[in-house]
């Protein structure tokens, strides 16, 4: 459901979505906090998934409502401190990813998957 609420989103709101897995052992405070960071961010969409992790591993998405391919798309996903405090949070990061409009296709070690490939690969 998650997956469907993002792609009907307009180009607009898509910028400001976020899309967060929480574990089992996270409390309420750590989640307050992740959220009130969202937020200070200019997010407006936070969608959240809780997921039981058999290993302390994470994969980290941005989301682009375009079928360009350029760096500023992923200087998050690129940021040492955005990604320390992710792997401190929830685990070494295993990937790096896009979704946008465009072909599949990587990018200096980022993946960018396309939208529609990806949220049928959930149907």
């Amino acid at each position: 459901m998650i997956h469907q609420a993002l792609l009907d989103m307009s180009p607009e709101q898509s910028e400001k979505a976020a899309f967060i897995q929480i574990k089992s052992t996270d409390t309420l405070s750590d989640i307050n906090s992740d959220l009130q960071y969202f937020e200070s961010q200019g997010y407006r969409y936070v969608f959240i998934d809780e997921i039981i992790l058999m290993e302390d591993l994470c994969e980290i998405f941005e989301i682009k409502h375009n079928e360009n391919v350029y760096p500023e798309q992923y200087f998050h996903l690129v940021d040492e401190k955005k990604c320390g405090q992710t792997e401190h949070r929830f685990g070494k990061i295993k990937g790096k990813y896009v979704i946008y409009r465009g072909e599949p296709c990587e990018v200096d070690g980022i993946k960018y998957l396309n939208e529609e490939e990806y949220l049928k690969f959930f149907a």
